[in-house]
This record gives C-alpha cells, structure tokens and sequence, in this order.
C-alpha cells in the first residue's frame, strides 16, 4: 500500500504529533505503551475545550511508576493530519510538574488496524491507508 507520512517531529528521543482536539492545537508524544487513542493533561483538556461541564466519568491509567486516576471525557472531534475520529473517550490526567511532561499521549487506538512504520531515526511516522472495500 501506499504510505502516506502524518505531521510528527522528533524530540530527543520521542515523536510529538499536534494535534486538533476540539479544533484547539495539542502537542501529545506518540506513546506505543498506551491503548487509547488519546490521553490529556489537565491543563491541555482546559486549553481544548473539555472542562466545560460535559458528563464525566471516573477510571485509571497505567503509567510509568503505577496506576493514575484520570477522568473520562468524550472529545467530539480528534484530528491529525488527513486522520480523524468523533466521539472519542479521552483520558484526562493531572498535570505535573515536571521538566518534560508531556501535555498529551496519542496511544495505539490512533491507528488500529492500520499498518505503520515509526522511523525514530529520523522523526517521521507513516501510515498504510484504510482498505477500503465495495461488496457487490
């Protein structure tokens, strides 16, 4: 198939994808440790939108060091590059501070059943298209 390459860039030893959540801009590292498609900060939920008093429900991640309550908020839209996704059940953590805490994970959901080569080397990321099938 045809890869197509998504807007990534390398910092140190990580890829950060902006994207749009809510139309607002987000920085999340790609974390291939993660099965949502999206997991934000406090601060970077507050920034996009999220906190606006949509209904929430509570649950937990498991992060470098043992498991984190988050809340769970639906996005309407998450967008990257030619990609997309509505109604999204978005992780919501609090923020830390740290140096170099990232504001946002796009996990694996991001690209399930697709094909992807991650080129760490080099900071880019490509993705096999979606099959798309007529039955007649």
């Amino acid at each position: 198939p045809a890869y197509r390459s998504l807007p990534v860039r390398r910092s140190g030893t990580a890829l950060i994808a902006e994207v749009a959540v809510e139309g607002a801009p987000v920085k999340a590292v790609v974390d291939t440790g993660s099965s949502s498609l999206l997991a934000l900060s406090d601060v970077a939920a507050q920034a996009a939108g999220l906190l606006d008093g949509r209904p929430e429900q509570s649950g937990s991640s498991i992060v470098l060091g043992g498991v984190a309550r988050t809340r769970m908020i639906r996005a309407q839209s998450v967008a990257l590059g030619g990609e997309a996704w509505r109604n999204v059940a978005t992780a919501v953590y609090a923020s830390r501070a740290l140096p170099n805490y990232p504001e946002a994970l796009l996990g694996m959901e991001a690209f399930a059943g697709r094909d992807v080569i991650l080129n760490l080397g080099d900071g880019n990321l490509h993705l096999a298209p979606l099959m798309d099938v007529t039955i007649v």
